[in-house]
This record gives structure tokens, C-alpha cells and sequence, in this order.
């Protein structure tokens, strides 16, 4: 019965190779766009949900106010709230901080160098709330130890050094002044909000723990099932008691899931750069409206087509065919085209990938694309597809009278019905819809790009100049000195971060 079904689809989708080349086009553009735009969602959505107790990580935040009204949030603390929480707090398991050392600055294992710019200083719990994938050494024991100060390095500054991460184990790294044992290489997926290439112990940058800088971020892992509102209350009661009541007024502290925070954190100072609810749930939004309207293109299609093969559906009610299996034929016809779109649009997703992810501006990799939420979604499409698109078409020609048909008497005006009207004025709404929403995008990235920044930016460059072990301020100042006697340097001037 399957071999005769797809003999008949084939037979009729030669017959006739236009309308079937449109629905062709029309699927496979259409899902190839909804998963294209469905894996971006995934990948922005993915963000640190790797970490094994994700779910019980969250990062402080402090609020500035000032009359009742925000002035401002910013995603670091003082360097006392953390271990005050753990003593305080029993629904506070562990904390960990981290201070971020954004300089261009060099470091040297044995005769090789490489420049860094992303070296955090981190409490020895870090590797036990994080979990960051250990290419080499103990995740209990590379921040501990008698010595030499224990490092960790990244992948790509374990690949820049040695030809295998289990050889820089015990190698020794010169930075900043200093002698460090490598006690580990972690990997950092791309998907994570923190990025760094060398965590060092904190008690080797002489912090103290004072509630006077908001310098540090602050990550605290709770037990589960805890309540987030009745901590946060808990928190700013404790921070009033160490801050003093005139500065608790105008500071309270929040919670962030780590879940939540590449998304939602509207703080200053985050660690990379953010992505946008607003614009992963528009793409949503886009995606499926994308999809409906190869659907409804394709319903509508099959409908007007079911015109050219009326004798067709006649002559076999006539010979004995059923209103069942005419109904299975045209659904099974419904499936054929929507996978064949599929598999069509696979090819194409592989093929305008690297340009998508140009486009995009994000280091996706295909490993990324084809994670098991690009399967699930595609099944999908595909079994809820079918169905959606098969269904109707094959409701209205097996309903067909065989004397109506054989005496010529159907008309299109038989299956003009109110839901096919529905539907292409649905059609019409969402591609309206759609093309609106593009227009305004663009507009407002023109807008943004076209406001002018109340400074001349013209012949003015940003040079970052790499420390080596020497004393940091008269590096800079040698520096400054030598730019200055260049001639066509006008004037000069520096920053620790760059505006």
C-alpha cells in the first residue's frame, strides 16, 4: 500500500512540476530560515547552562538609588559580602569571587611569550562552582598549594605554549613580577559570560575584605529549592548591618541567576558583551511567522491544484477508493514534500552557515548548530508540519461527490471556503507583519549608527600597550614620552580602561 501511495505521489508531482517546485521553494525556504533563526535563539539561550548547578548559582548585583529612583546597577560588590553570606547564611553553600585585570599585559613559560588581557583573581572555590572542563590537572588542587603561586590557563594559552595541556603541568609562567606553577588548563566554552585565559589565586593580589570597593564580582551557590526573594531579603538585611544605615538607603543588592545573566543583566561592567531578550524572543516570533507562511502557502497551493486532478480523484472513487485512503494519499503526498524540504534545507543550512554566522557576529560552530535541541525542533516541523499542511487539502478532496466531478460540475468557486480565506489573509497579515518589523530594525540600527557621539573620533587611535614585568607606571610613562616626540601625534593622553 506505502509502494502504491508514493508510485501516485511521484506520477502527480511530474505531471505537473510547477506547482510542486513552488512548494518545493516555498518549504525549504521557509524551514531553512526557522532553524537558522531557531539555533541562534538556542545558542543565545545556552549561556552558562553547561555548569553542572547552574540552577543554584547566582551572581550579586548592587543597585545605586538616590530619591526613591535608580541611578544605576552594577555586576560587582564589595569584596566582604561574599564570606560574610557563607557565615551568615546557612542557605549559602559557597561563594567565590573574582577581580578582573583587563590590561594588555605579557607573560613568558621558558623562551616563549603571548599577551593577555583577561586575568581574573578568584577565590580557590571558583573550579568547584564553575564547572569548567579540566584538559589537565586536579579541579580540587590547581589553586592550592605550597610555593610557587598555582595558576590555571585556558586552552588557547596552553595551545599557544605546549603541544599537549598535560605538558604545561608544573611548567613555570612569569607575570606581572611574579613566578607561577601551572596547575591546570581548563577549557571555557563559548558559550559562557566569563572568558578568562589565566585565573590566579586571590589572596596573591592582597585583597582586603572591606566594605568599600564595589570591585568584585560575587558568585554564591545556595541549596536548592531556595527562595530567591526571601535571600535577597536576607542579604540587604545583613549588608545594612556591616554598611551602615545612611549607605544601605541608597544601595540594595539583588540576586541574578547565572542562567539569566548574558540575557537579562541590565549591570554595568559585565564580563563580555550582552545579549538581548527582546531580540531572541523577536526572533522567535519571526521564525515561526516564517514557517506559517510556507505552510499556509502550501495548503493554499494544494487546494487550487486539487482543480487539475478532479477526473483523477473521480475515476478512483468511481473504481472503489475510499475517503480514507484518498485521505491518506494526499497526507502521505503532504510528508513527501515536507521532507524532502527538510533534507533540501539541511544542505542549505550547511552551506550559508559560516556566512550566517559572518553575518551575526557570534563564534558559533557547527557543533553548536547541531546540538540535539536542532533535531528535536526539525522532527518537529516535520511531523507537526504534515500534518498541519496535508490535513485540510485532504479533507476537501476526499469529500468530493464522483457524479459532481465526472459531470464537470466542480467549480473553484466549490472550494473557495471561509478558511482558506482565513488563511491567506493570515498570510497576508504575517508577511506584513514581518516586513514592518525588518523596516523598524533598520531603522533604528540606522539611527543608532547616524547620532552623533559628543566627541570627534576622526585621526584618534587606541594603542594598547603590553606590560612586561616592569613597573606598570613607568612603562606607561616611557611610553607617553616616546608618542609625544612623534611628529604627527598632536596630543596624547591615557586611561586604564578605553571610554
Amino acid at each position: 500500500m506505502l509502494q502504491n501511495y508514493l508510485k501516485v505521489a511521484i506520477r502527480s508531482l511530474l505531471k505537473n512540476k510547477v506547482f510542486p517546485l513552488i512548494n518545493l521553494l516555498g518549504l525549504t525556504i521557509g524551514i531553512s530560515s526557522c532553524m537558522l533563526l531557531l539555533a541562534y535563539v538556542q545558542y543565545e539561550s545556552s549561556y552558562d547552562n553547561f555548569h553542572e548547578n547552574a540552577d543554584q548559582i547566582y551572581r550579586i548585583h548592587c543597585h545605586y538609588y538616590e530619591n526613591a529612583s535608580t541611578l544605576s546597577e552594577t555586576a560587582t560588590v564589595f569584596s566582604a559580602l561574599g564570606p560574610t553570606l557563607k557565615e551568615k547564611l546557612p542557605e549559602v553553600l559557597e561563594f567565590t569571587r573574582a577581580y578582573f585585570l583587563s590590561s594588555e599585559m605579557a607573560l613568558r613559560v621558558e623562551d616563549k611569550t603571548a599577551q593577555t588581557s583577561s586575568v581574573l583573581f578568584v577565590d580557590r572555590s571558583f573550579l568547584e562552582i564553575f564547572s569548567y572542563p579540566m584538559l589537565a590537572g586536579d579541579k580540587t588542587k590547581a589553586l592550592t598549594g605550597d610555593g610557587p603561586v598555582p595558576a590555571v590557563i585556558n586552552q588557547s594559552l596552553s595551545d599557544h605554549f605546549f603541544s599537549n595541556a598535560l605538558k604545561a603541568i608544573e611548567k613555570k609562567m612569569i607575570f606581572i613580577d611574579s613566578t607561577f606553577d601551572i596547575k591546570g588548563v581548563i577549557q571555557i566554552p563559548e558559550n559562557s559570560h566569563i572568558q578568562p585565559e589565566v585565573l590566579i589565586p586571590f589572596e596573591f593580589g592582597d585583597f582586603q575584605n572591606d566594605w568599600q570597593w564595589l570591585d568584585f564580582y560575587t558568585y554564591i551557590l545556595v541549596r536548592p529549592a531556595t527562595n530567591k526573594a526571601q535571600l535577597e531579603k536576607s542579604i540587604n538585611t545583613i549588608a545594612t548591618d556591616f554598611m551602615g544605615k545612611d549607605r544601605a538607603d541608597h544601595m540594595r543588592f539583588s540576586l541574578i541567576s547565572i542562567k539569566n545573566i548574558h540575557l537579562s543583566s541590565n549591570a554595568q561592567d559585565e564580563f563580555s558583551s550582552k545579549g538581548s531578550l527582546v531580540v531572541v524572543n523577536t526572533l522567535k516570533i519571526i521564525a515561526v511567522g516564517l514557517l506559517l507562511i510556507a505552510f499556509i502557502n502550501y495548503v493554499n497551493l494544494s487546494v487550487v491544484r486539487a482543480m487539475q486532478r478532479y477526473r483523477e480523484i473521480g475515476m478512483r472513487k468511481v473504481v472503489g477508493a475510499r475517503k480514507r485512503q484518498l485521505f491518506v494519499q494526499f497526507i502521505f503526498e503532504a510528508y513527501l514534500m515536507i521532507v524532502t524540504s527538510a533534507l533540501l534545507s539541511l544542505i542549505i543550512i550547511r552551506l550559508i552557515f559560516p556566512v550566517f554566522i559572518y553575518f551575526i557576529d557570534l563564534p558559533m560552530t557547527t557543533t553548536s548548530l547541531y546540538q540535539p535541541f536542532f533535531w528535536v525542533v526539525l522532527g518537529i516541523v516535520v511531523l507537526v508540519g504534515g500534518l498541519v499542511t496535508g490535513i485540510y487539502p485532504a479533507l476537501i478532496i476526499s469529500r468530493f461527490q464522483p457524479t459532481v466531478i465526472l459531470k464537470a460540475k466542480l467549480t473553484r468557486s466549490g472550494l473557495r471556503g471561509r478558511l482558506r480565506k482565513v488563511l491567506v489573509v493570515f498570510q497576508f497579515f504575517v508577511s506584513a507583519v514581518l516586513i514592518i518589523s525588518i523596516w523598524v530594525v533598520f531603522q533604528q540600527l540606522y539611527f543608532m549608527q547616524s547620532q552623533p557621539l559628543g566627541v570627534n573620533i576622526e585621526n584618534v587611535l587606541i594603542v594598547n600597550p603590553t606590560y612586561s614585568e616592569d613597573d606598570h607606571t613607568i612603562v606607561s610613562k616611557n611610553f607617553e614620552t616616546m608618542i609625544s616626540q612623534f611628529a604627527p601625534a598632536e596630543k596624547i593622553s591615557n586611561s586604564y580602561f578605553i571610554p
